[in-house]
């Protein structure tokens, strides 16, 4: 408790807390994706979903002595468009029968906010201070997002 957000010692003590918890999940046989402290397990059913969220919040809780957020866990389809993981969202190919990662709706909201912040009339910079800003934020947006399907975006 208390490590500032956005610093390295964050996802450094959440990678060493959470390292037991990657190897129940894989004991379990479960297929999981962990970033930090984002995780996201996905199983074939909703009741399936749900015995998985009881247990691993029970060993994360109670073997961890970590504390899980319920408002952020949820059990959800992986085409919810709620569902969110590090940005990306998710929806089903179904010519190849396979789920698909584009950008979320949120992350491509918050990426037009700021290209409108930077391309506001009253903001008095020289324009090709501007340019370059605007090439860096667009610029690090594709290269984050490029691993996703975001050709419509």
């Amino acid at each position: 408790m208390g490590t500032p957000q956005g610093g390295n010692l964050s996802p450094l003590l959440s990678n060493i807390m959470l390292n037991e918890l990657d190897m129940e999940l894989e004991k379990r046989g479960l297929r999981f994706v962990r970033y930090a402290d984002d995780c996201m397990i996905m199983v074939k059913s909703e009741m399936a979903a749900k015995r998985v969220m009881r247990s691993v919040t029970t060993f994360i809780e109670e073997k961890l002595g970590l504390m899980v957020n319920a408002t952020k866990t949820k059990v959800t389809r992986p085409n919810d468009p709620t569902m969110k993981f590090l940005g990306f969202g998710f929806f089903k190919e179904y010519q190849a029968n396979v789920y698909k990662a584009k950008p979320h709706q949120k992350s491509v909201e918050n990426f037009k906010y700021k290209l409108k912040q930077l391309t506001r009339k009253n903001w008095s910079v020289d324009t090709k201070y501007r340019v370059e800003r605007i090439n860096q934020v667009i610029r690090g947006w594709v290269n984050y997002f490029k691993l996703g399907y975001m050709k419509k975006v």
